[in-house]
């Protein structure tokens, strides 16, 4: 059994147990993300749901991020917020 130290409103609780971090499949570093690409599971509609990390995920929407092989099969653009602008 695993425990660890997590700061907890100005203190330290210790948790212990089985649970697992889940990796980005691509680099192995903390999952932040998930996939949100649509896909048919077992005849319903679901989303991809590979981990990957912010580093690897592709953002495509405000709170929408795709992993490489589904941002490639969409075709979409990568999302930015707003341009940037440079004043001269």
């Amino acid at each position: 059994m695993r425990c660890r130290a997590i700061p907890f409103l100005g203190t330290v609780a210790i948790v212990c147990g089985r649970h697992t971090q889940k990796r980005c499949k691509y680099c192995g570093r903390t999952c932040e993300k998930l996939c949100d690409y649509p896909v048919i599971r077992k005849g319903k509609p679901k989303t991809c749901d590979i981990p990957m990390c912010a580093g690897c995920a592709i953002k495509v929407g405000e709170d929408k991020d795709y992993c490489r092989p589904h941002f490639n099969l969409a075709g979409e653009p990568q999302y930015c917020p707003q341009p940037l602008l440079f004043e001269k």
